[in-house]
């Protein structure tokens, strides 16, 4: 629920967003294909609608989620770097990629897109 019972400068997702509408549906797969990640955690989209979406009625670029994310991604990279050192393959790369893309327990781990994205582009560059 988005920091509910906060500040409204401090809530974000559904909380934030109250009754306005937003142009995209989150559950739609292409969703994903429109949003970029940076390094230090920030989320971004070239489609001007849909960042205004993210950074004023939804609040998703609030500094606790961009650590967040931050914070994940490092820890994902120095995990997979001391699991897998020099090993950027293909193969394993689209393991990562598919391991951060599942559900476990019913629910998929915080922040995981950050990780998908992140890896998808390494794979790119193979």
């Amino acid at each position: 629920m988005g920091n509910e019972g906060h500040p409204k400068h401090l809530q974000h997702c559904d909380t934030q967003k109250g009754d306005e509408n937003i142009t995209i549906n989150p559950t739609n797969e292409n969703c994903e294909s429109l949003i970029k990640f940076s390094s230090f955690g920030e989320i971004s989209s070239d489609d001007e609608q849909l960042s205004k979406n993210m950074n004023e009625i939804l609040n998703l670029n609030l500094e606790t989620l961009r650590k967040n994310r931050e914070a994940v991604l490092d820890e994902a990279i120095k995990s997979f770097q001391k699991k897998h050192p020099g090993q950027w393959t293909k193969e394993v790369l689209e393991r990562e990629i598919s391991r951060w893309s599942s559900l476990s327990n019913g629910a998929y781990t915080p922040y995981c897109q950050i990780v998908v994205y992140y890896f998808q582009k390494k794979l790119s560059r193979r």
